[in-house]
């Protein structure tokens, strides 16, 4: 309290025997649901006696501290959350009426969050997880029509600057969003009543023999599903450097993700329906693999429509829910689709719906997975709900290909170059060690070093559950205090891990992959007006290799500041070209392609952010996950 100052003080200590139960309520992964323990917290200080002198006698004596602890009046906007206790925030300069009415809205979230809102100039960075700003940002879009963004809480950190922010924003529309400056022939979307042609294709690059080969190539695997050119084909999308192996791995498995979700009081009909209308906002799921006859990669994107949902959703009657779980693990080569980027199945049993959905990781990532089932949920209470829309991202596609040969991605490129040359005499700190060719972990019926790989396994078996983590909670006392040196939780994980390296090689180097979120516009200067970069609905995620050298007389604080420093440099050069890169670095490229999938730091909160939340996913309850990496 000596650091943090009076703002914090403890309103009321509470056991869990005065809640009434033995144990924290937990999610199935084992972290705490603190939304059902705020709800039990809430019905306790209703109940107590001391509830009154708590919250209400003693407003008068905590005026004159700088937290005002008096209960207020709810406002309009609370009354979506009626179980929820809401205090004054302190007095401040006059907002005109429409801010302060959006204050008003965001302090009413903040307190169906929190139990209790904050300080309207507190930062939201200090008292906020990464879950709990996501839930934010998802009630923001809810109650007001209008979207908050994680990187908008780098520049505006208090609810006071939110609404000031979301009052420059216009409301929910249903029309796309549109670039002010277009970056392409075609600009986002072409028109809906024809196929692609020349000008709308970035791999191209205006050359017509290039399309000719396009279209042959896709017209030969759409033949076979039933499916045309002319009246099939709504977009091509180039693929990039970095995704090319998560989208034609070595086997069918490879890069897949996999994800379970009971559904409540729905059944297998409306369930379809509303997969389908979910997919005809979503382009990337309804992309087919193409290759080109030069080995190039791009994404078809194939029109809505009953011929494509029928090969991409299947129905199936099963026995039992363990039937059902045993179909979430299953990997045999069998199941997948090497050119479908999306797969779903709704698994009927006689006492549950099951809706189980495999992507290829080349059409998602964490950030653009979580508005999707959030949308999902949302058809599934109200099927005749308007989502909110996205940017495409044909956009971003495009202009990460059109401008890799631009200054700035040349400079990306000079610095990746820099920053690892020099790898082939660390190659000791590369770390685990590769027991087995490949680095998949799942079925090997069609590696080629199937039989190698085979007997590594049957000395020593690799299994993995439906939730393939390993997770630890361990006590940070000082947390709240790194963060206000801006030093974030994923910047203490990663510097752990950089000194378990150390520790498991005996180098001073510590060499691992984190994947960056990548969440900003590839080579374009700040100034071009774009839309958000975190509204754009596909991956943006780039593989970024750390090569970092430990110094043994370091302190602690000096090395995180360092690893912090850094990182911010890494994520502003991500989007380098990944083979360009490599070209660069001449025979040390193909360690360094060895050292990304070696090991990788994702800080992913997409699964805590899905799982354990009842109050945000009302009709989708997630029962698993796996994931299938490859190498």
């Amino acid at each position: 309290m000596e650091n943090l100052g009076p703002i914090y003080t403890l309103a009321a200590i509470i056991t869990l025997e005065e809640l009434g139960i033995k144990h924290y309520p937990t999610t199935s992964s084992g972290k705490i649901r603190k939304d059902a323990l705020k709800q039990l917290v809430h019905k306790h200080l209703i109940s107590s006696k001391d509830f009154e002198s708590l919250y209400l006698n003693d407003s008068k004596s905590a005026s004159s501290k700088t937290r005002t602890d008096s209960l207020s009046s709810p406002s309009p906007a609370s009354s979506q959350t009626p179980n929820s206790i809401q205090l004054d925030p302190p007095k401040s300069e006059q907002e005109p009426p429409a801010i302060e009415a959006t204050i008003q809205q965001l302090i009413s979230i903040w307190t169906s969050l929190m139990v209790v809102a904050p300080n309207i100039e507190d930062s939201v960075l200090v008292f906020a997880d990464s879950i709990t700003l996501l839930r934010y940002c998802d009630k923001v879009w809810r109650t007001l029509g209008k979207k908050l963004y994680l990187q908008d809480f780098l520049e505006h950190e208090t609810i006071k600057q939110h609404a000031r922010l979301l009052e420059s924003r216009g409301t929910f529309s249903a029309q796309p969003i549109q670039p002010s400056v277009p970056l392409s022939a075609g600009e986002m979307v072409h028109a809906n009543d024809r196929p692609p042609r020349v000008a709308d294709m970035a791999h191209a690059n205006g050359d017509p023999y290039r399309f000719i080969e396009t279209q042959i190539s896709s017209t030969r695997i759409l033949k076979d599903l039933g499916l045309a050119w002319e009246t099939d084909v709504e977009d091509i999308i180039p693929i990039k450097d970095s995704f090319i192996a998560l989208a034609d791995g070595p086997r069918p498995q490879s890069f897949r993700h996999r994800m379970a979700f009971k559904i409540v009081d729905r059944d297998s009909e409306t369930v379809r329906r509303v997969l389908e209308k979910g997919l005809s906002s979503r382009p990337m799921f309804r992309t087919i693999l193409v290759k080109l006859p030069d080995g190039a990669l791009i994404h078809v994107v194939v029109r809505p429509g009953k011929t494509l949902y029928d090969i991409l959703i299947t129905e199936q009657s099963m026995a039992t829910d363990k039937v059902v779980q045993e179909m979430i693990i299953e990997d045999s080569s069998e199941v997948f689709s090497r050119i479908q980027m999306f797969q779903a199945v709704i698994a009927k049993t006689e006492n549950s719906i099951n809706l189980i959905l495999t992507y290829n990781h080349s059409v998602f990532d964490a950030m653009s997975m979580i508005p999707w089932i959030r949308d999902l949920d949302i058809l599934m209470a109200n099927p005749a709900a308007e989502l909110l829309p996205s940017t495409p991202f044909k956009l971003y596609a495009d202009m990460t290909y059109t401008q890799q040969t631009s200054l700035p991605a040349t400079l990306d490129v000079q610095y990746m170059v820099q920053r690892l040359s020099g790898i082939g005499n660390q190659t000791k700190a590369f770390w685990p060690p590769q027991r087995v060719l490949d680095s998949m972990v799942a079925n090997d019926k069609n590696s080629e070093h199937q039989l190698v790989r085979m007997k590594a396994d049957n000395s020593e078996p690799m299994r993995y559950p439906l939730y393939p983590r390993v997770v630890t909670i361990s006590k940070f006392p000082h947390l709240q205090v790194l963060k206000s040196k801006n030093i974030q939780p994923v910047i203490v994980v990663k510097t752990a891990i950089a000194l378990f390296n150390i520790q498991q090689t005996g180098q001073n180097h510590a060499i691992f992959t984190n994947i960056d979120a990548g969440r900003s516009w590839p080579f374009i200067p700040s100034w071009v007006s774009l839309p958000p970069a975190m509204s754009i609905d596909g991956p943006t995620m780039e593989f970024t290799l750390n090569m970092f050298r430990i110094l043994p007389d370091e302190t602690v604080g000096n090395l995180l500041q360092r690893v912090r420093d850094d990182q911010n440099d890494l994520s502003s050069h991500a989007h380098a070209p990944l083979f360009k890169v490599l070209d660069g670095l001449k025979g040390e490229g193909p360690l360094v392609k060895d050292a990304l999938l070696r090991q990788i730091f994702n800080w992913d909160i997409s699964l805590s952010y899905l799982d354990g939340f009842g109050e945000d996913l009302v009709i989708l309850k997630p029962f698993g996950r796996v994931d299938w990496p490859d190498g």
